[in-house]
């Protein structure tokens, strides 16, 4: 059964707007991030990767647009988490690759994290499926928590405070303190 959208029915849980814009608005912002991705690839692993962040995005988005009743919010949800987890573990291949091994295991690991989260959850289950909220938990704090340490190292985003006007030292992004071989390019 399909339900329609009213302006009684926004203003009356405005949570539903605030959850479910919040997820298409963060899959739209995401997608020049992707093509970030895409542009600095180095190589054919990175640039699969790319689409592979773009897809998750996109579905992202796509689970806020069909939100639960409606069809088909358990596929682009599902297309959603197991492209962020398959993105990882690509992306990472070409990190490594690419000479920054670090960061590549880090994020292929962190994939294979995020796919244990569901494995345990799912291993857990005795009856009906409780929810999924912890699993979803997981996987959005990888996901997002990873984009943001990228996006951080890749466009020195958010810029850090400097109230004392102090020069930065060379190394002042904690992304290159941590992956020296990385330099600005994750």
């Amino acid at each position: 059964m399909s339900e329609s959208i009213t302006l009684s029915f926004l203003t009356g849980a405005p949570e539903f707007v605030l959850f479910n814009g919040g997820l298409i608005l963060t899959g739209l912002v995401g997608l020049p991030f992707a093509l970030r991705l895409w542009t600095d690839a180095e190589n054919a692993f990175h640039r699969l990767g790319a689409v592979e962040f773009a897809g998750a995005l996109i579905a992202l988005a796509l689970v806020g647009v069909f939100h639960i009743p409606r069809d088909p919010h358990g596929t682009v949800a599902i297309t959603h988490y197991l492209l962020g987890i398959v993105f990882m573990w690509t992306y990472g291949t070409g990190s490594v690759l690419a000479g920054r091994p670090r960061w590549g295991l880090l994020t292929i690991w962190l994939g294979i994290f995020h796919l244990l989260a569901w494995l345990v959850w799912a291993a857990a289950l005795t009856g009906p499926i409780p929810g999924l909220a912890i699993p979803e938990t997981v996987g959005a704090a990888v996901f997002g928590g990873w984009s943001l340490v990228a996006a951080r190292a890749k466009l020195g985003w958010p810029p850090l405070p400097n109230p004392l006007h102090l020069r930065s030292p060379p190394q002042s992004n904690p992304a290159v303190r941590f992956f020296p071989r990385y330099g600005s390019n994750p």
